[in-house]
């Protein structure tokens, strides 16, 4: 069993356009690349990153309050998988003000960690259908575990919720 997390937070978000983006803050990318690692997700197994920028995405289209919650470990956390059917492992850098998520068309949230770089295992489950869920507030939710990471992990999905 691995130990607790040093720093949970409990974050609401909202997700549009079946996508959401993980990057340091202060941003350090251009953000008219945004649309061609978007195409490398959708390419690519759901997952993309262009040097420090990370995109995501979800199976439903959107969720106006989705719950987010943040782990910082010491270590790398004990593998619950089979409680997330989706699942994806990379590398992100928090800057000095820790993290930002941001989905299209919505207000960019900040992330409060500490300055470094991380592996994450980022993980989601409560899916009802894929795009469309039939509401704009479906209940799904992520889960970000972060833990110090030395070089790069290339990004890659772990799981795939294979739908209703």
């Amino acid at each position: 069993m691995s130990a607790p997390p040093e720093l949970s937070l409990d974050l609401v978000v909202g997700l549009d356009y079946g996508q959401f983006y993980l990057y340091p803050s202060p941003p350090e990318h251009d953000f008219a690349e945004v649309p061609n690692v978007v195409d490398r997700a959708i390419s690519d197994g759901g997952i993309a990153q262009a040097g420090m920028f990370l995109v995501v995405l979800s199976p439903h289209q959107n969720n106006f309050e989705l719950a987010l919650r943040v782990e910082v470990f010491a270590g790398e956390p004990a593998d619950d998988l089979d409680n997330w059917p989706e699942a994806f492992l990379a590398t992100v850098v928090a800057g000095d003000d820790g993290l930002v998520y941001e989905s299209p068309t919505l207000q960019h949230v900040p992330i409060p960690v500490p300055a470094r770089t991380y592996l994450a295992r980022i993980t989601g489950r409560g899916f009802v259908a894929r795009g469309w869920p039939g509401s704009t507030t479906p209940g799904d939710e992520w889960r970000l575990q972060l833990w110090p990471g030395d070089g790069e992990q290339t990004p890659r999905r772990l799981r795939s919720w294979s739908g209703p």
